[in-house]
C-alpha cells in the first residue's frame, strides 16, 4: 500500500508526463472525427452549454430534445445559423429523449433538464451506451448516487 508521499509523487510524474506528451492529452489536435452531442433540455442552462459547443470545431449537434418546441425552434436557429446541419428533434412528450438515445448519430449527450429527471436520463442515456454530460445536480439521494456509478459501471459510459 501506497503511502500518500508515494501516491503524490506518482501522481506528480504522471501529470508531468502528460504535459510533455500533448499528443496523449485531451487538448491533442490529432482527433479525425467530430464527437456527435446529443443536447437533452434547450432551455436557459442548454442553451448555455449549445453556445459554448457551437464554439469548437471538434463536435457536431446531431439531436435535441425538449418539450417546449419554443426552446428546440431557437436551438435549430443557433446550430444551423452557424452553418451546421439540422438536428433531429425530440420532444413530443417527456419520455421521447429515449429516442434520441437510441440513435447511432449520437455518441454522448449533454442533460439540462429539471434536477428531478437528472438520474433517469442519465442512468437511460448510459445503458444506451451514451456518454454523459449532466447538469448539477446529477443525483439528490445516496441512492441516486449509487444508481449513477453502478451503471457507470455496467456500461463503462
Amino acid at each position: 500500500m501506497d503511502t500518500r508521499r508515494d501516491f503524490i509523487k506518482k501522481t506528480t510524474i504522471a501529470g508531468v508526463g502528460l504535459a510533455f506528451m500533448p499528443g496523449l492529452t485531451f487538448a491533442s489536435n490529432t482527433i479525425k472525427e467530430k464527437l456527435r452531442i446529443g443536447m437533452i433540455g434547450v432551455g436557459l442552462r442548454g442553451t448555455n452549454h449549445l453556445e459554448n459547443l457551437l464554439l469548437r470545431d471538434d463536435v457536431v449537434i446531431t439531436a435535441i430534445c425538449d418539450i417546449d418546441p419554443v426552446r428546440t425552434k431557437l436551438a435549430v436557429e443557433k446550430i444551423t445559423g452557424k452553418g451546421d446541419k439540422k438536428p433531429l428533434v425530440f420532444g413530443k412528450d417527456e419520455y421521447d429523449y429515449r429516442n434520441l438515445l437510441k440513435l447511432d448519430t449520437v455518441d454522448a449527450v449533454i442533460i439540462a433538464t429539471p434536477w428531478l429527471w437528472h438520474t433517469r436520463m442519465a442512468k437511460d442515456a448510459m445503458l444506451n451506451g451514451k456518454y454523459t454530460g449532466v447538469e448539477v445536480s446529477a443525483a439528490n439521494t445516496l441512492e441516486e448516487c449509487w444508481d449513477l456509478v453502478n451503471v457507470h459501471e455496467q456500461t463503462g459510459t
